[in-house]
């Protein structure tokens, strides 16, 4: 006992690296919001293998020099979850080059806990290089306080975890418990994997992630293993499984949604597509707030020659906005790890454009973000327009886009790609809201952008029908994807309550406003997926004899409405990870 407290009395710094290492691996967790015991614990081990380091190095610049690292990685995981509400894998993270022109959209996700994990280093750093030489007792006392305050406070954020709160929003954990490997846009969300509750050994379970046929595995475990154990696991997982293991697509199984003797048939009207960044549904239903955020787009919902679909439920997951392109130009589901637009842009891939005999993509960046001089061509497209020189605002977009409709006759396909309401929504900061006062910044800010590319949007439909023939003219708006995930919707729910505003508490949707001229209006209640957008202009478009059918439902069709009473989205989405990495269509060249 005298060797382990002289030892302690000696080299108490390391000890106390040791605590604080454990506080940012569990805060790391519950800003996540995780809260699963097994997660904790796994991280206190995490914590203890580091403080083990710690302790056998002994020396104060290699206490600091990990504890920054941690931090700078757990500021990096939590940042990336709730903008995505998923966790980094390797491929996202060797995408961090897409971010360029876009480094401070993290903004709106780095609040002050986030700046506390950022602090916890430097003042750390502080306390080493002024601490006395001298240790007195005062010094003594006040850090055992202080690790009984720091573990007090992680035993009471254990103790009353919201858990029947997570319940309500996730579902059944049971359910989760049966079946953890689910990805779906319900699966997804949910942190009660079979997994979630179990002691794990990093190389046993590395060695499982290599050998095992389970796609979600990396992400159960890294549920279930914390922040450490991620990249030993995520170094095998990608070098001997997911390279290693590609299921075929039998035929068989292909046959309810693809036909590959039938030929792409002709259009019968020309259309426009619009793809709005981060357009959500809930300004449209502000009651008589929405037609001054947005009156032109709440005008076009009640257009009688519309049909407009409130929720459509977001399906992108890594590649995000070029998730959204895929997912409206082919039908397909994005792939499970990394972005499809990074990693199989060679592929051939069903889509809408080339049925056309001229088509268009008008493309707001300069950058190649998302591969996009790669992706427009293999989305069909047969002309890239972008600016010469930095980005083109939502108004540039929308007069490059009537510029072009204004100068071909032949029957077209042009989509058009807005970017102003990107985050952090700095347009939108000047916004006159003319709503009462205590608006979180977050939602003011949106609301603002989206004021700004509503007018865009409504000075476009002012002027489309100087240039082309609305007889034989389909639009579609809806959104790539939506942007706020369950924790800054909740930091509304206070404002919202007071107001009475109908503002989703823990999950948004996107709209779809469809206008053709042979519609009578409809407004088409209930939730939908972004999987069903595609079918649902193939339709409209006469191209129901597509060989490639899509996997959702024509949203139009009240019939198939009614008889879909399951989606099954787990199986979707690994048929269409399947299909991607094999390559499926290319025998369709």
């Amino acid at each position: 006992m005298d060797v382990l407290w002289n030892h302690a009395k000696n080299h108490w710094t390391s000890y106390l690296t040791l605590v604080i290492l454990t506080f940012l691996f569990v805060s790391q967790e519950f800003l996540c919001s995780a809260g699963c015991s097994g997660e904790v614990r796994a991280n206190f081990w995490a914590a203890f293998f580091l403080g083990t380091m710690v302790l056998i190095i002994h020396r104060p610049w290699v206490d600091w020099m990990i504890l920054t690292l941690v931090t700078v990685w757990n500021i990096t995981l939590v940042i990336y979850y709730r903008a995505n509400e998923l966790i980094l894998d390797g491929y996202a993270i060797f995408m961090a080059g897409n971010l360029k022109g876009f480094e401070r959209s993290i903004d709106a996700y780095i609040n002050w806990e986030v700046w506390l994990l950022a602090i916890i280093p430097v003042l750390y750093g502080i306390f080493l290089l002024f601490m006395p030489r001298k240790r007195t007792i005062l010094w003594k006392v006040w850090l055992i306080c202080m690790g009984l305050v720091v573990c007090e406070w992680m035993y009471e954020r254990i103790r009353h975890f919201p858990t029947e709160f997570y319940r309500e929003y996730k579902g059944n954990i049971a359910f989760y418990l049966d079946n953890g490997n689910s990805d779906t846009p319900f699966g997804q969300d949910h942190y009660f994997g079979r997994y979630g509750e179990n002691w794990f050994i990093p190389f046993h379970e590395a060695y499982f992630a290599a050998t095992c046929e389970d796609t979600q595995f990396l992400k159960n475990y890294f549920y279930s293993s914390g922040s450490l154990c991620y990249f030993p696991t995520m170094w095998v997982y990608y070098t001997a499984h997911v390279n290693n293991i590609v299921q075929p697509v039998p035929y068989e199984e292909l046959q309810p949604y693809w036909n590959p003797t039938q030929t792409i048939p002709h259009p019968n009207t020309n259309v426009v597509l619009l793809l709005v960044e981060s357009l959500e549904n809930w300004p449209l239903n502000l009651g008589n707030y929405s037609q001054y955020i947005a009156p032109n787009l709440y005008k076009f919902c009640q257009n009688e020659h519309v049909a407009y679909i409130p929720n459509i439920l977001s399906e992108v997951r890594h590649g995000v906005s070029a998730d959204g392109q895929m997912l409206l130009n082919t039908g397909l589901l994005p792939i499970q790890n990394g972005a499809t637009c990074m990693l199989y842009a060679d592929n051939t891939f069903p889509n809408i454009a080339s049925a056309y005999t001229y088509s268009a993509l008008i493309n707001p960046l300069k950058e190649n973000s998302w591969n996009q001089k790669y992706m427009t061509p293999a989305f069909g497209y047969q002309i890239e327009i972008q600016p010469e020189s930095g980005v083109y605002s939502d108004m540039e977009t929308m007069h490059t886009l009537i510029q072009v409709l204004d100068t071909i006759h032949e029957p077209f396909c042009v989509m058009g790609i807005t970017l102003d309401m990107h985050t952090p929504f700095s347009i939108g900061k000047n916004f006159d809201a003319q709503m009462p006062k205590g608006m979180p910044t977050y939602m003011h800010d949106y609301l603002g952008c989206y004021h700004y590319t509503d007018s865009c949007i409504g000075w476009l439909l002012d002027t489309i029908g100087q240039c082309v023939d609305m007889e034989h003219t389909t639009i579609l708006i809806t959104g790539d994807h939506t942007i706020f995930k369950s924790q800054l919707l909740s930091s509304f729910s206070k404002y919202a309550q007071a107001l009475n505003l109908d503002v989703p508490k823990y999950k948004s949707s996107c709209p779809l406003i469809i206008y053709n001229p042979t519609f009578s209006h409809q407004k088409i209640e209930g939730i939908y997926y972004q999987i069903d957008t595609y079918p649902t202009l193939l339709a409209i478009l006469g191209l129901k004899d597509h060989p490639w059918k899509g996997f959702g439902i024509n949203l139009l069709d009240s019939v198939q409405r009614t008889q879909r009473d399951t989606v099954d989205e787990a199986y979707w989405y690994d048929l269409s990870n399947r299909i991607i990495l094999n390559n499926t269509f290319q025998s369709t060249k």
